[in-house]
């Protein structure tokens, strides 16, 4: 989640929005990996770039969310989010220093 956060903040210094698919981030992850699917990219836009992590065994791992969001003075802001529990989804953040309901904060 981090190397995805990373790679968005860098996408948005180039361009003037967040990138929406792992392809046009070009961090080397693909969306799927012996552990997790990553989705939720589509809605990205030029304030906020949002993914969730969801683990294919959901009985042993749990899920996490991240996002880099825009702030007020140009910089951004990342964070990362982890399920609360085995087998429960970690929603998108909802901005970059909230989760959403379903998970805890892990990581700014």
């Amino acid at each position: 989640m981090g190397a995805v956060n990373r790679a968005q903040q860098a996408y948005r210094i180039e361009n003037s929005t967040f990138a929406k698919d792992f392809k046009a981030l070009e961090v080397g992850l693909n969306e799927t990996t012996t552990n997790f699917k990553y989705t939720g990219m589509g809605n990205n836009d030029a304030e906020k770039g949002v993914v969730t992590a969801e683990p294919l065994d959901t009985k042993s791992l749990k899920a996490y969310s991240g996002g880099v969001f825009l702030q007020t003075d140009g910089q951004t802001r990342a964070i990362t989010c982890e399920a609360k529990d085995v087998g429960t989804a970690a929603a998108a953040p909802k901005s970059a220093t909230e989760c959403a309901d379903t998970a805890k904060w892990k990581i700014l």
